[in-house]
C-alpha cells in the first residue's frame, strides 16, 4: 500500500503501533483510540466525528478490542460493533482490514478466541479481508508484547519460573512478513494473511526475545487459572484476566 490515506481503529493500542510503523513511511495514518476528541470503543454509538474520518480515508484497519466487557455481553457488542464499521465501509466503498489471531476459533474455550472467529465471520460476508496475527516479533523498545515481558522475568538459580502451556507451538509474525502482506493489499477483492510457517515452542519465543537460550521450571497454568478465579467471585480483578490466560495458554 503506497500513497494511501490510512484510518487505524485502536490504533494507539500495541497491534496499531506496529501497523503505523510498518505503513506510516508511505501512507497518511490517523490512528484512533479509547480516548481522545474522536474516539472509537467497542459497544458505544459511533460519532459523527468518526463517520466523517471513515469518509475520507481509503482504508480502515480495525484493531481495536475490549477485554473489560462482561462476560455476558462480551462477544455481541463486539460482533455489532464490527458490523457497524462495515456497514459504514459499505456505505463509503472502503476496504476494512480485521485484525483476527492465528488462534481464533468457532470451538474455542476462551470468549476472545471464540469471538475474533465470530467478528471473522461477518467481516468474510462483507467481502473485506482479514489478517491472522501469532506472536509477533517486536521490537525491544515496543511497549505492550506479553512475550517480551515473559522474556525479562528474572532467573532463580539460574532457572525462569514459567506457565506451562497446552498449546506447545505458537506462530510467529515479524515486521517484514507483516509488512509484505500491505505490500500485497488488494483494495478489489478480499484478502485473508494467515502465516503458514512452522510453528515453535513458547520457550524459543522467549530466548528470541532475550537473545540467549534459558533454562525453565515449568508449573501448570491452571494453577494460577483457578486463583484468579477465586479472587475475581471476591471482587478482586486484575489486569490479566481468566480468559487472558485461557486465550493463550488454556487453547488447544
Amino acid at each position: 500500500m503506497i500513497n494511501k490515506n490510512i484510518l487505524i481503529l485502536g490504533g494507539t493500542g500495541f497491534i496499531g503501533k506496529i501497523f503505523t510503523s510498518i505503513l506510516e513511511k508511505k501512507n497518511k495514518i490517523t490512528l484512533v483510540g479509547s480516548s481522545g476528541d474522536i474516539n472509537f470503543l467497542i459497544g458505544e454509538s459511533i460519532s459523527g466525528a468518526l463517520k466523517e474520518l471513515i469518509k475520507i480515508n481509503d482504508v480502515i484497519i480495525f484493531a481495536s478490542w475490549n477485554f473489560v466487557l462482561k462476560k455476558h455481553e462480551y462477544t455481541s457488542k463486539h460482533i455489532g460493533s464490527v458490523n457497524e464499521i462495515l456497514i459504514l465501509c459499505k456505505k463509503y466503498q472502503k476496504r476494512l482490514l480485521f485484525v483476527s489471531t492465528s488462534l481464533a476459533r468457532e470451538n474455542s474455550k476462551s470468549i476472545y478466541n471464540k469471538t475474533k472467529y465470530l467478528c471473522e465471520k461477518e467481516v468474510l460476508l462483507f467481502n473485506q479481508s482479514i489478517i491472522r496475527l501469532g506472536v509477533i516479533y517486536s521490537e525491544l523498545n515496543l511497549k505492550g508484547n506479553i512475550y517480551l515481558k515473559l522474556s525479562k522475568i528474572p532467573s532463580f538459580l539460574g532457572y525462569k519460573i514459567l506457565l506451562k502451556p497446552n498449546n506447545k507451538k505458537f506462530y510467529i509474525d515479524t515486521f517484514e512478513g507483516i509488512g509484505e502482506f500491505f505490500k500485497n493489499f488488494s483494495f478489489k477483492t478480499s484478502n485473508t494473511y494467515e502465516n503458514n510457517s512452522a510453528p515453535v515452542e513458547l520457550t524459543q519465543i522467549i530466548d528470541m526475545f532475550n537473545k540467549k537460550k534459558n533454562k525453565y521450571i515449568f508449573f501448570n497454568w491452571k494453577f494460577v487459572y483457578f486463583i484468579l478465579k477465586s479472587l475475581s467471585v471476591l471482587g478482586i480483578k486484575f489486569r490479566i484476566n481468566t480468559d487472558s490466560l485461557m486465550s493463550i495458554w488454556g487453547d488447544n
